[in-house]
């Protein structure tokens, strides 16, 4: 029995203690235990994922039969090279795009991202992020928020939304792009994605379950070339190395709920898996997603995730977007993995037609399934001109049969800033409240410090992060354009406005720890209220160790015994969790994930008693509906948490190991 078990877990030993002489991290305190060893071959693009072929076709099992068959009846009036640029993307007026065919009548197709807004847009919301709506722990709230997000998209002519997500799951506090998706409890984030995807598909706008799979890391997600223009890999991205148990356990669960709601579309992640590029990886996408799963919708790249023309196709990717080369692929100009290259493989029987065919009929199939083919809009012309990725000279045609909405159209349905208001305070989480502080009762004077209560020094739009003004969203491709926002400051003044209250304040991080605040804030005021802002985006990490060390020392400086020595301090803190690091202890501690376009009512209400916070404190608290029944013999029992190790040139080693 005993030799049984050792032999089948002689090749996880292997794996994880491949050769001897680990080299330690240095930076950071050694917080990454395990380390690329020395005298270690590192892994090429292929690695060691088992190959599974040939791609399957898609049935249209599961309610897609009618529109299976239109597909197909569409596909058999295209050319070789019309069904290319369906598989194909372009330079164009949306962040994605598919070139349309006006003989057929198509017009094409607008990608545009993201998770909690239409990003490249005018006159649109800021929904509260994905962290956010999942801390209500309320099905009917993840399911109206992605109703009301597809109405927008549907409003400005894009008819697939590059949202929700599902990867990262959020395993480590260091990823950057956590505040994107639900939760690291995957049965929590399986029910968001559903309820989410439902929603946005309800309204006839194809979702897209991004970023299959494993991708838990932005340091290192892609590879890193030998110049700004050259096509050489100095190093290949990191790979994130999941066994069996654990990739079904944990990371496809989420995507398993995705697939049971239709989900139009599945976008690939950057990062290696097991050692081969996700977007090449035929284990994970012909035999787990398309196999196992059996999903029938396309699977479409991340943006320059890319990294071989047949090689991708045989392994089950459809869509390769945007469609160029390079780290992002947005140098359309000079060549692209798919394109002319599809049309001589088949030409030269590199590549067999059928499996194009699969493609297009896959990319087709949603399009007719969401009626999308009938009086859907066209693309707001405004959207195109706040589209910095592609120069207009740089489009293959004008794209006059997609942008053909009206321009700077609003797209903020009635009752749309209301839910908005109400998610958001919803996903508020009242850790402490000593002594019934909470709700305030008409203080007479109120003093605000930390610049996350006042205006936002960069506009409204936060692609990249700041320092100083309120904190709504994540920075990078999942954030949005706001049309306005009212700030925590200005939402309590208007409140003190109505009480004859008096509002000091004071925003400035660095010069709040000193005494000399004490000097310029009336000494008297009744209640002092720190904002404390946590930021990070796409592309990178939280802070390290050294940083966050500092950034908590000025967290209990400001919220905590410093705040100009008064003894009324209610933190609020604004972050984009999981915050690392506790508030103060021994203060009131009203959390507010990122809420998006009304963070100054959110950041009010539950302090004067408007609204009831919803989050739940503790894992114990949630509601029973969104409690996982387990089988009498719990696998999870004897897991321990997965461990995260990625530096330059090294892989992530992350499994649950029996005990």
């Amino acid at each position: 029995m005993a030799s049984t078990f050792f032999a089948s877990i002689l090749p996880t030993v292997v794996a994880v203690l491949a050769v001897a002489g680990e080299v330690q991290a240095q930076n950071d305190e050694g917080r990454f235990k395990w380390v690329q060893p020395a005298d270690t071959v590192i892994l090429g693009p292929y690695g060691h994922s088992p190959p599974v072929y040939p791609s399957p076709n898609a049935t249209g099992l599961g309610g897609w039969e009618a529109s299976i068959a239109k597909a197909k009846d569409f596909v058999g009036k295209l050319t070789l090279e019309e069904k290319v640029w369906f598989t194909t993307g372009t330079a164009g007026p949306c962040v994605g795009n598919i070139i349309g065919v006006p003989r057929l009548g198509f017009p094409g197709l607008c990608l545009q991202d993201g998770p909690l807004a239409i990003r490249f847009a005018d006159y649109a919301s800021v929904f509260p992020a994905g962290v956010s709506i999942a801390a209500t722990w309320d099905k009917k709230m993840m399911y109206d928020r992605g109703k009301a997000l597809g109405g927008e998209f549907r409003a400005k002519g894009s008819q697939i939304a590059l949202a929700p997500v599902a990867g990262p799951l959020g395993r480590s506090a260091y990823a950057g792009r956590n505040w994107e998706g639900f939760s690291p409890d995957p049965y929590l984030t399986g029910v968001a994605m559903e309820e989410t995807i439902t929603g946005i598909q309800d309204v006839g706008v194809q979702a897209t379950a991004k970023h299959w799979i494993g991708n838990e890391q932005e340091i290192m997600r892609n590879p890193s070339y030998q110049g700004p223009n050259s096509m050489e890999v100095e190093f290949e991205a990191i790979s994130s190395n999941i066994d069996d148990r654990t990739m079904h356990e944990l990371y496809m669960w989420p995507f398993a709920n995705s697939v049971k709601a239709g989900v139009a579309s599945m976008m690939c992640a950057y990062q290696r898996l097991n050692g081969s590029y996700s977007c090449e990886n035929s284990k994970a996408l012909n035999g787990l997603l398309k196999g196992e799963l059996g999903f029938q919708g396309y699977v479409m790249s991340d943006w320059g995730g890319t990294h071989s023309g047949v090689a991708s196709i045989e392994s089950g990717l459809d869509m390769n977007m945007p469609g160029g080369l390079g780290r992002y692929g947005f140098t359309s100009g000079i060549g692209s993995y798919f394109g002319n290259n599809i049309t001589a493989a088949v030409k030269n029987g590199t590549l067999d037609a059928s499996r194009l065919d699969d493609m297009v009929v896959r990319v087709m199939t949603p399009y007719y399934h969401l009626g999308q083919d009938q009086g859907f809009p066209g693309v707001d012309p405004a959207s195109s001109d706040l589209n910095t990725n592609f120069v207009r000279k740089d489009w293959p045609n004008d794209f006059a049969d997609l942008i053909t909405g009206q321009r700077s159209v609003d797209a903020r349905a009635k009752g749309t800033a209301q839910m908005i208001r109400e998610h958001g305070a919803a996903a508020a989480v009242l850790l402490k409240n000593v002594n019934g502080t909470l709700p305030l009762k008409a203080p007479r004077s109120v003093a605000v410090f930390g610049n996350d209560a006042g205006e936002d020094t960069e506009g409204f739009y936060n692609q990249n992060n700041f320092e100083f003004g309120t904190l709504t969203s994540g920075g990078g491709s999942g954030t949005g354009r706001m049309s306005s926002l009212v700030t925590p400051l200005s939402a309590i003044k208007e409140r003190a406005a109505k009480d004859g209250a008096l509002v000091q304040q004071w925003l400035n991080n660095t010069l709040i720890p000193h005494r000399r605040c004490a000097q310029a804030v009336d000494p008297h005021a009744a209640r002092r209220l720190p904002r404390l802002p946590q930021d990070v985006g796409r592309g990178g990490r939280r802070p390290p160790l050294a940083q966050r060390r500092l950034e908590r020392q000025r967290g209990r400086r400001l919220g905590g015994g410093a705040v100009c020595q008064h003894r009324r301090r209610h933190p609020l803190v604004g972050h984009q969790p999981p915050a690392l690091g506790r508030p103060p202890q021994r203060h009131r501690h009203p959390g507010r994930p990122l809420p998006g376009r009304a963070v100054g009512p959110l950041a009010r209400r539950p302090v004067v008693r408007r609204c009831q916070p919803l989050g739940p404190p503790a894992l114990h608290h949630r509601p029973q509906a969104l409690r996982l029944q387990r089988p009498a013999h719990d696998p999870h029992h004897h897991f321990r948490r997965p461990r995260l190790a990625v530096v330059l040139r090294r892989e992530a080693r992350d499994r649950l190991p029996l005990l």
